[in-house]
């Protein structure tokens, strides 16, 4: 008998399927598309069908865009709580041009000027390990070090890592498929009450550099400017607010 959608999803977000989750994407593909109206969720599993999806003129980043954000504008609710998004949620030509100007602060310089402190962060996290006697590499050094490394870049003081790292682990849990496919809001007030908090500390922060700049990340979106055009406060700050979220968590888990 052939598996429901809604238990092939459900098999696909069980941790026992997580160590090896290649069975349950094989049924996904002889499955075809999967529509789940109850949640206003399609998912596409064959490279054909994601191509073409991926492609259509329909296809957005933007949430503003989507039907189901607009209904909800429509009955009162605040599209965006955090304000402006990062570019991987927008679309061109608001994508092209704020990933242009990003791109013009990502300077080989800024990069290279970080080589002795990731050095030094990583000969720190492994003399705590040697101490111990043990490792655990993601709690260890996977974790840790990204969000060190995001904070060294932007120039946040060391004395405020501790608080950048808790708010990073609250946002990234919005990032969970589980969530995302079941649309369950527990922890949804932490990961609001996180949000806010870092992007009033990126204010701060950008307010500071604009006094002060440094030889940092932020001093350097702060400077950049392309055919005239310049970043905007909240786009400077969504995007370290982009920087320290995805940056954090996909590094630690590849």
């Amino acid at each position: 008998m052939a598996t429901s959608p809604a238990a092939l999803l459900a098999q696909l977000l069980d941790p026992v399927h997580r160590a090896d989750p290649y069975p349950v994407y094989r049924q996904l593909r002889e499955s075809g598309p999967i529509l789940m109206p109850e949640s206003n969720l399609v998912v596409f599993a064959g490279f054909d069908d994601c191509d073409e999806v991926l492609r259509h003129p329909a296809s957005c980043s933007d949430r503003l865009k989507s039907t189901a954000t607009q209904r909800a504008v429509a009955a009162g609710q605040e599209a965006r709580p955090f304000g402006t998004p990062g570019f991987l949620f927008l679309d061109p030509p608001d994508h092209t041009r704020l990933r242009k100007l990003v791109s013009k602060a990502f300077s080989p310089k800024v990069v290279r000027a970080l080589e002795s402190d990731i050095t030094g962060l990583v000969g720190g996290l492994l003399d705590q390990v040697d101490a111990a006697g043990r490792m655990e590499v993601i709690a260890d050094l996977a974790y840790p070090l990204p969000v060190a490394v995001i904070c060294r870049l932007l120039g946040v003081p060391i004395e405020d890592e501790a608080q950048f790292s808790w708010a990073s682990a609250l946002l990234a849990q919005g990032l969970d498929p589980f969530i995302a496919f079941t649309g369950q809001s527990q922890g949804i007030e932490e990961r609001m009450k996180a949000g806010l908090w870092l992007r009033g500390y990126l204010r701060d922060l950008l307010r500071q550099r604009r006094a002060d700049p440094g030889e940092d990340l932020m001093s350097g979106l702060i400077a950049v400017e392309e055919a005239g055009d310049q970043l905007t406060e909240e786009e400077i700050v969504a995007t370290c607010n982009l920087l320290l979220i995805a940056g954090h968590e996909t590094t630690a888990v590849s």
